[in-house]
């Protein structure tokens, strides 16, 4: 419980009194809506856009999953997998149907089949019988440029299977 001294400053994530907000996840929305192209929080109002601490939950009632997380390299050059290992061992909990995962970081050659399908299929609920799609997608994007590049850069997608390069080929049109 936030003590009415609480309540009247500034959330540090977002321009909501603390406590008016009442999560994180609003919060979240707010941070995010403030980075769209133009200040478009079309998205956010439609409810297209949002956010949620509940990975889960949040993959559940997914249809397309877009893994965002980079793959860090040691003072060798050697990949530290440790942060996107454990993105995609949450998400893989809430995968439901056939959703169309996407890996959109650069990767050595072969991770995607060798090491993030195994690991999907190691922690999804062994009760979901359909198997996602997956796909290897490098980013083609600069921070601070991310919209105009989408729109300038062609996009690479790489499937597993055939079906899931041209679900994720539609997905970016």
């Amino acid at each position: 419980n936030s003590s009415d001294a609480d309540k009247s400053r500034s959330c540090t994530n977002c321009s909501l009194v603390r406590g008016a907000c009442g999560s994180k996840r609003i919060c979240m929305i707010s941070v995010m809506s403030s980075i769209l192209p133009d200040g478009d929080s079309g998205a956010l109002r439609e409810g297209r856009l949002t956010a949620t601490a509940d990975t889960s939950s949040a993959v559940s009632a997914a249809s397309v999953v877009v893994v965002a997380v980079p793959l860090l390299v040691d003072n060798e050059g050697e990949p530290n997998f440790h942060s996107i290992d454990s993105a995609t061992r949450a998400f893989a909990q809430g995968l439901r149907g056939r959703a169309l995962v996407i890996f959109e970081t650069t990767l050595p050659i072969g991770t995607t089949s060798h090491r993030f399908v195994p690991l999907l299929e190691q922690h999804r609920d062994p009760d979901v019988s359909e198997r996602p799609d997956v796909v290897f997608s490098p980013e083609r994007v600069s921070s601070g440029r991310v919209f105009s590049d989408l729109r300038k850069y062609p996009k690479l997608v790489g499937g597993v299977s055939d079906e899931a390069g041209e679900r994720a080929t539609r997905f970016y049109e």
